[in-house]
């Protein structure tokens, strides 16, 4: 968090998948709250809180740290800024896996990007930014897949990596930051309006 950065809320539950409505709630209670949160903005914070939090109350139990989960509002600009939001999830987990590797990446990842997922006609991408800290984004597929039926594309969807490329093309940035005391922080920064 920077110091132009203010936290709105910010909640930590046990990581039970029983906390997921709690996290849900408090999300509720940001929108119906919040001046400038329009209807657009609101449908992005509740998909990518069920996404993310989901994922993180149900992540394997790390021995070494408590297993809780802590959802965080931050107000990244200024108020009348409708995209001026920024939500981080941390989780007792070990880290995002690119090509076989949990964090800390090697040096030799560094700067490289990796494909993590090919969910519909696009490809989840995974840039390794520093040793703890990777961003992802979303790219169209140049392939015969983009001919399909947006029906037979969902039909025939692997399960794996439709959650991280719904976050990634909902948000400005996504980013994993992985703390070897904490755990793992999952940044989603701007809410797009192009969903």
């Amino acid at each position: 968090m920077t110091p132009s950065e203010q936290t709105i809320y910010s909640l930590t539950v046990p990581s039970a998948a029983e906390s997921l409505t709690v996290l849900e709630g408090l999300c509720e209670t940001f929108i119906t709250e919040s001046e400038v949160v329009a209807p657009d903005i609101a449908l992005i914070l509740r998909l990518s809180v069920a996404e993310a939090c989901r994922n993180a109350l149900t992540l394997p139990r790390v021995r070494e740290r408590l297993n809780l989960t802590t959802l965080t509002f931050l107000r990244i600009a200024p108020r009348n800024d409708v995209t001026g939001i920024a939500l981080e999830i941390t989780d007792s987990g070990d880290g995002l896996a690119i090509d076989g590797t949990k964090p800390l990446y090697t040096p030799e990842m560094l700067g490289k990007r990796f494909v993590l997922a090919e969910p519909l006609d696009q490809q989840v991408i995974a840039k390794v930014e520093t040793p703890d800290r990777a961003l992802l984004f979303s790219r169209a597929l140049d392939t015969e897949a983009s001919l399909l039926s947006r029906e037979a594309m969902i039909a025939g969807a692997p399960e794996r990596g439709l959650g991280l490329l719904a976050l990634c093309r909902c948000w400005s940035l996504v980013s994993f930051r992985f703390d070897p005391e904490r755990g793992t922080t999952v940044r989603l920064e701007k809410p797009t309006l192009a969903i």
